[in-house]
């Protein structure tokens, strides 16, 4: 009898402010299709948005600082770097930065 396989756990993506600045870890995420990604950001509410094609079944998500942004690698998504914008309310500010997710095709 083979051995079940058990998918990995969601990729975590941290964002943090540090200086005023967003830094999102790791800046380039590499994930296979049909994995999931989880954001997660306690220095403030945040959103995501992929500028362009979405690896993703929707173009991004947003929630309030502490709470984890979801999303899955569409089964069917091309190979390649998707990058996308991160926009943390900080104070009067919006912080932005443009980090990638880089999906690898077997």
């Amino acid at each position: 009898m083979a051995p079940s396989q058990t998918s990995p756990g969601p990729h975590a993506i941290r964002i943090n402010v540090v200086n005023g600045r967003v830094q999102v870890t790791p800046n380039s995420q590499h994930s296979k299709r049909s994995e999931a990604l989880k954001w997660t950001c306690d220095d403030g509410n945040y959103a995501i948005l992929f500028s362009g094609d979405s690896p993703s079944d929707r173009p991004g998500g947003g929630n309030r600082s502490g709470q984890p942004v979801d999303m899955s690698v569409r089964a069917n998504a091309n190979a390649g770097s998707y990058k996308y914008i991160v926009a943390v309310a900080s104070g009067n500010d919006v912080l932005i930065v443009d980090p990638e997710i880089i999906i690898d095709v077997p």
